[in-house]
């Protein structure tokens, strides 16, 4: 199968909560190499460059993030839907995924956090990258996203959707299957907005594609890639 041809059969679902060591395997694959993710763990390379020993370290601990990343929007009442791909044989296997939080939910309780399961990744990242997601990635990503958000005139509580994550397996990479899922999304709630933060100047493309506009943008640190604000109007 070419890089472009979709699985036969793959479809688009909401996730339930059996979905979740599958979403969270197909979640640490695909950021494995997000430039965010490698900033908040304090890495200078990718982690397939990292010496064998600290590879093994820093999959546990990005698995055990991502857990607790799906984990929050599954206790926060977000929405997570998924592209499946049947295997003949009555099962089926997770291509994708999108976490979404809808008007007016969060995930930044205390209470969310601990049962999340955050505590658990924490030694993985240490002080500094708690300090980098708690203090310098909230105040300058969400900050300013929220900020432009207000300055259309939307109220943050009722209005907006809130796409968290979206990931997609490397080995089904380019065969559309993101945008199945943003596609959904915007059937679902047609007449909300909603936003993103990316951080792959890449995959702007693919939102565009779907009216989203790129909103102003800066450098968060000097070794992370420029964050994009994506606005779905």
């Amino acid at each position: 199968m070419s890089g472009k041809e979709r699985a036969s059969g793959a479809y688009v679902r909401v996730a339930t909560a059996e979905d979740v060591p599958a979403i969270n395997d197909v979640a640490a694959r695909a950021f494995e190499k997000d430039p965010l993710l490698s900033w908040l763990a304090g890495l200078e390379q990718p982690i397939d460059e990292c010496a064998p020993k600290k590879q093994k370290s820093c999959r546990k601990y990005l698995h055990l993030m991502e857990r607790a990343e799906i984990r929050s929007v599954f206790l926060s009442h977000g929405r997570i839907t998924v592209v499946a791909i049947p295997d003949g044989k009555g099962g089926e296997s997770i291509a994708a995924y999108t976490l979404w939080l809808p008007p007016g939910c969060s995930t930044d309780s205390f209470a969310t956090t601990v049962r999340a399961g955050f505590l658990r990744a924490l030694p993985g990242w240490g002080l500094r990258g708690l300090n980098r997601a708690a203090r310098i990635y909230k105040s300058a990503v969400v900050s300013r996203s929220n900020e432009e958000i207000v300055a259309r005139g939307y109220n943050l509580k009722t209005e907006f959707w809130r796409l968290e994550q979206a990931g997609t397996d490397p080995e089904h990479e380019g065969r559309g299957y993101c945008g199945m899922l943003i596609k959904e999304a915007i059937q679902h709630a047609p007449h909300k907005p909603m936003i993103l933060e990316a951080t792959a100047v890449r995959c702007h493309a693919i939102y565009e594609h779907y009216g989203w506009q790129v909103c102003p943008y800066g450098v968060l640190i000097a070794k992370c890639n420029p964050l994009i604000f994506l606005i779905g109007l």
